[in-house]
């Protein structure tokens, strides 16, 4: 209710989003990881042919780029799509590393987000690790 009180147009852009996506099978919290992802250029056309970008209602948004991706991607009638390991090339975690980084490397992961702890190892360790096997010619397998 705030909200609309302080900020009228953005409430009501926020209420349209939010009732479209809906409408486009968005669940509430429903959103991307943005420390690591992958836009469509189907989604960037759609975004552009709708206006959705370089809104100024939007931008003052409280939401974050996170929240904000996952409600605009469902609005336009797409659909989020998880690049997770061991299938796609994603290890992403919220916080900190979805799996042990010798784990990661053997499953192929090409980019890893948050490097911050793995149990008992921190950054600097995990850090550590990757730069090492940059340094090391590893044959790409199909």
């Amino acid at each position: 209710m705030r909200g609309w009180l302080t900020d009228r147009e953005r409430a009501v852009r926020l209420r349209h989003l939010w009732q479209l996506a809906q409408a486009n099978g968005y669940r509430a919290g429903e959103h991307i990881l943005g420390g690591a992802a992958f836009y469509s250029p189907r989604l960037i056309d759609r975004l552009v042919q709708g206006d959705f970008l370089m809104r100024e209602e939007i931008r003052r948004s409280k939401l974050q780029e996170d929240h904000l991706t996952g409600l605009l991607c469902k609005e336009v009638g797409l659909d989020l799509y998880g690049f997770q390991i061991p299938s796609h090339p994603l290890a992403v975690a919220y916080q900190g590393l979805p799996g042990a980084p010798e784990t990661l490397a053997m499953a192929g992961a090409k980019v890893i987000h948050s490097t911050r702890f793995w149990e008992n190892r921190n950054e600097t360790d995990i850090r550590a690790f990757f730069k090492a096997r940059r340094h090391v010619s590893v044959p790409v397998t199909a």
